[in-house]
């Protein structure tokens, strides 16, 4: 009896079937995908500002293909985010056919997360453009949102509005088109053969009308095949690079880990956190994201508590950041920091504040004391290093 359950069970089913059966459920979703994003690029399309909506109440039927559902749902859309709210749809469409087709399909988490960015980014740019005589309402083409983005930006630019908003249209369209992109699920790769497809494309429809013109288009042929050699040499050539790379940095880590096996994987991280597996690019992002999130939470706070808005709301609060992280005892030259130190640090310049503003320090004076706290705790922490090293070399 004992014998039996101690014996290893066969799994229900092979990794070749579950393998089957989650390539199926990829292709599943990626057709509803697809079918979501044709709904709402019909919702999108026959969109208009007179159906009965959460923001118009009114008793004539719903002219939207998908009703009076479909009504409400547009009509929030568009004047939220305006003609930007088409990058729903081929948001939907994209990943759709990338899950129909299994490519890259793992990137869809990391890279969908960023999408919002992606359509405020494409709305503001909507909004520098001028709307035509069939746009039916007051705001611009980007909705109220673009709207009001683009209007804090040219407020505080300085520069005249006329020149701020052509400046505007050229970066933040730039910085659309990569967003795009990139919540696309678009990598270097894909990029490069889609630069080629368009470029060989190109050639092709040139080629053509020197076809239509009556001139020879064996020269254009030949230049597309050269560009083509010489971009397949260069992949070749990176390649080898990419692999000579990875060898030497095997043999970097070896060398580390053969010349001192008990302190190897400590000097492994500091040196070089890729060799070690660190996803050091996935870390960063991570950082930054939650840093942009917590950084527009104290927006909110303070917003709140002073029941307004100001761009300069929050001017040199990095001092005291700063001031409480280093308090905190962490390094500025990295290598060493905690969480709990970074807390007491904080509560340490809080009550050197709140002392301040009860001795009824004017706000400058306490910027120089701040700065001084901080020099002290840098100063300290340069000595420490120092003791630490001769510690080391002795």
């Amino acid at each position: 009896m004992a014998s039996y359950q101690a014996r290893q069970r066969d799994p229900l089913l092979d990794r070749n079937t579950q393998a089957a059966i989650e390539r199926r459920g990829k292709e599943l979703l990626g057709a509803a995908l697809l079918m979501l994003a044709a709904l709402t690029a019909l919702m999108l399309a026959s969109y208009s500002p007179d159906d009965p909506s959460w923001l118009a109440a009114t008793d004539e039927p719903a002219r939207n293909l998908l009703g009076r559902y479909g009504a409400a749902i547009a009509s929030p859309l568009f004047v939220i985010a305006g003609y930007a709210s088409w990058g729903i749809g081929l948001l939907l469409a994209v990943w759709g056919l990338r899950f129909m087709r299994h490519v890259g399909e793992d990137r869809a988490l990391g890279r969908a997360i960023f999408s919002p960015i992606a359509i405020a980014l494409l709305a503001v740019y909507a909004s520098t453009h001028a709307a035509g005589a069939g746009w039916a309402h007051s705001f611009g083409l980007g909705g109220l949102f673009g709207d009001t983005v683009l209007g804090a930006i040219l407020g505080v630019a300085p520069v005249s509005a006329a020149f701020g908003l052509k400046v505007m249209s050229v970066l933040v369209g730039i910085g659309a088109l990569a967003m795009t992109l990139f919540v696309l699920g678009f990598d270097g790769r894909e990029l490069r053969g889609l630069g080629r497809f368009l470029l060989v494309g190109l050639i092709v429809a040139y080629d053509g009308l020197l076809r239509l013109l009556g001139a020879g288009a064996r020269g254009a042929l030949h230049i597309a095949r050269a560009m083509l050699e010489r971009a397949r040499a260069r992949r070749e050539a990176a390649a080898e690079r990419a692999e000579e790379e990875a060898a030497w940095a095997l043999a970097e880590r070896s060398e580390l880990m053969m010349s001192a096996p008990k302190f190897a994987p400590a000097r492994v991280l500091r040196a070089e956190p890729r060799l070690a597996g660190v996803p050091v690019e996935r870390v960063l992002l991570f950082a930054y994201v939650i840093g942009a999130v917590l950084a527009g939470l104290g927006g909110v706070v303070m917003a709140s508590q002073l029941k307004s808005g100001s761009p300069t709301y929050g001017d040199m609060y990095e001092l005291y950041v700063i001031a409480a992280v280093v308090v905190g005892g962490t390094s500025l030259s990295g290598g060493r920091g905690s969480m709990i130190g970074t807390l007491v640090g904080a509560f340490i310049i809080a009550v050197i504040q709140n002392g301040m503003n009860l001795m009824n320090v004017d706000s400058y004076s306490q910027k120089i004391v701040l700065g001084a706290v901080v020099l002290t705790a840098v100063w300290l922490d340069r000595l420490r290093a120092g003791g630490a090293g001769k510690g080391e070399a002795g």
